[in-house]
């Protein structure tokens, strides 16, 4: 039997918020997420987890609504967590791609972001076998995903799909919950 996740990245973020976790969206992102609702209403959900970060919760809003599910959220499931703005320039970004240990002061290595993304996936494949999950999560959070299923999702991977937002992924997860297959369902490049 097989599990299938889709994985929700955000909308587009109101990037002037001060506080990362709190950050909402912006009116353009708030009138994408009703498009996410769109693309996923046909899809009968069995479970829905999210990051606790409002940007994440807010995309996936109009399609909980509109199906009468429930959001459980988990810690573990949100962004990497950063050092100062000035650290996050695209040169920091390579590095802590090329290097998944490297962290800048105050921020999280790409290995913490992983370790505690794929504990929360883990516990997800286990708990719900042969069920359509959604997962609304972060690009960081999700390429971290990635790459621990194909190791060659790197940077470049990382950077094209950066600026898509929402951004739509189908996964499949076979008993042993290895990922079977997957595919881009839909996004919006805001680039």
């Amino acid at each position: 039997m097989i599990t299938t996740i889709y994985f929700v990245r955000h909308a587009l973020p109101d990037y002037s918020s001060p506080e990362d976790r709190g950050m909402p969206l912006t009116e353009e992102g708030k009138l994408d997420s009703f498009s996410v609702a769109e693309k996923l209403s046909n899809i009968e959900f069995d479970y829905v987890i999210s990051s606790p970060y409002q940007r994440t919760l807010d995309t996936i809003r109009p399609l909980v609504d509109k199906l009468n599910l429930q959001i459980e959220t988990d810690e573990r499931l949100g962004e990497r967590k950063r050092g100062s703005a000035s650290d996050n320039t695209p040169d920091m970004v390579k590095k802590r791609w090329a290097d998944f240990d490297f962290h800048e002061v105050g921020g999280e290595s790409m290995n913490s972001l992983q370790s505690r993304n794929m504990e929360a996936l883990n516990d997800i494949l286990a708990n719900h076998q042969d069920q359509t999950i959604l997962v609304s999560t972060h690009g960081a959070a999700l390429s971290s995903i990635l790459n621990y299923y194909d190791p060659t999702f790197d940077y470049e991977d990382f950077n094209r799909i950066r600026c898509f937002t929402p951004y739509i992924l189908k996964a499949e997860f076979d008993k042993s919950m290895n990922l079977v297959a997957k595919e881009e369902i839909w996004w919006i490049d805001k680039n």
